[in-house]
């Protein structure tokens, strides 16, 4: 399926229509038609943030206008929010790659004083000393290492967000979907934040999956990585984060991600994935950032045609230092993404 976003002022936000597609845009016409010998259906839709343009071959929406139609307001949903999300980006990760460097230098010289260090004016003295630091203090050294191996992780999801943010003013012509492992491409971002879990006496749960989605593999990682992010501040001390994989009978797959997390009201089940808003009791905790991340989450999956949705268990709340948490389960929903199964 192809897309192509253009805003009020006639910026193309984002589009994955290579340059034959391109004469799609000024067509009045809409619906089936056929090109170069194969059947397509086009469609158009305007709103308050601009236009959205959308092309499919796949049978389903070849056989079923609505379930087009519901896909192209999908698309259309997110317009003022691509808009918005370029500047957050920029702004944020700057910001952040500062404090990871910081980080980073802090780790390193807490191992090697930096000082003492470079008093040797001789490389293979300033080799052995360091030899020397870490047989002294191996432990000490492996978590400082596997913390800049961490440090360095984050910094790169960063760098990622800041070319995410260049492709975005190029109209990420450049997305490349390709078929990617789910359980690695998930787990490549659970990995980041062990630490943080570990401290919290978190465990995790990933089932087995061998399955592949077709991903643009930089904007899927990114909205993983900004849901994580979340998941590690808000989830429940000494609970077991579980991700279940399913493939549904309608030719949809799920991403499922249940926790015991900071509770979520009711009529705060939308208003989480909204531009700016942070839950009452993520307010109440103090552990509330901008308020998007989970936006950022709901626009990057957009780009690989999915979706996410909170279920809240009724009736599962628990307390933890006089803070309300409930089973909460967010699944992610691949619409008709390619799939395959494969054991590599």
């Amino acid at each position: 399926m192809k897309f192509h976003l253009v805003n009020k002022q006639g910026e193309i936000l984002i589009s994955n229509f290579s340059d034959n597609h391109l004469e799609f845009v000024g067509k009045s016409e809409v619906g089936i038609i056929i090109k170069d010998g194969q059947k397509l259906r086009f469609g158009k839709a305007e709103n308050e943030f601009g236009t959205t343009f959308l092309l499919a071959d796949e049978p389903e929406l070849l056989k079923s206008s609505r379930l087009f139609k519901e896909k192209l307001a999908l698309y259309g949903e997110f317009l003022g929010e691509v808009d918005k999300i370029r500047e957050d980006i920029l702004e944020d990760t700057l910001h952040d790659l500062v404090t990871l460097q910081t980080k980073q230098n802090y780790e390193l010289f807490s191992l090697i004083n930096e000082e003492h260090l470079f008093k040797m004016h001789n490389y293979k003295t300033q080799i052995k000393l360091i030899e020397a630091l870490i047989k002294s203090n191996s432990e000490k050294t492996a978590k400082s290492l596997y913390e800049l191996i961490r440090l360095n992780s984050l910094s790169t999801n960063h760098l990622k967000q800041l070319e995410l943010k260049r492709s975005l003013n190029k109209n990420l012509q450049n997305l490349q979907f390709k078929p990617c492992n789910i359980k690695k491409a998930v787990f490549k971002n659970i990995y980041t934040f062990f630490s943080d879990f570990d401290k919290k006496g978190v465990e995790i749960d990933i089932k087995e999956s061998s399955k592949f989605l077709n991903l643009d593999y930089d904007t899927f990682s990114s909205a993983i990585f900004f849901f994580m992010d979340n998941i590690s501040k808000y989830i429940l001390p000494k609970s077991t984060l579980t991700v279940e994989f399913e493939q549904q009978k309608d030719g949809k797959f799920s991403l499922r991600f249940s926790m015991f997390s900071l509770q979520i009201k009711e009529h705060e089940k939308e208003k989480i994935f909204e531009q700016g808003y942070s839950g009452e009791n993520a307010i109440a905790l103090n552990k509330h950032g901008k308020g998007l991340g989970m936006t950022r989450m709901k626009t990057l999956l957009a780009v690989n045609n999915a979706d996410v949705t909170l279920e809240i268990i009724n009736n599962s709340e628990t307390y933890h230092e006089g803070f309300s948490y409930e089973n909460n389960i967010f699944t992610i929903l691949f619409y008709d993404s390619d799939l395959r199964e494969n054991s590599a």
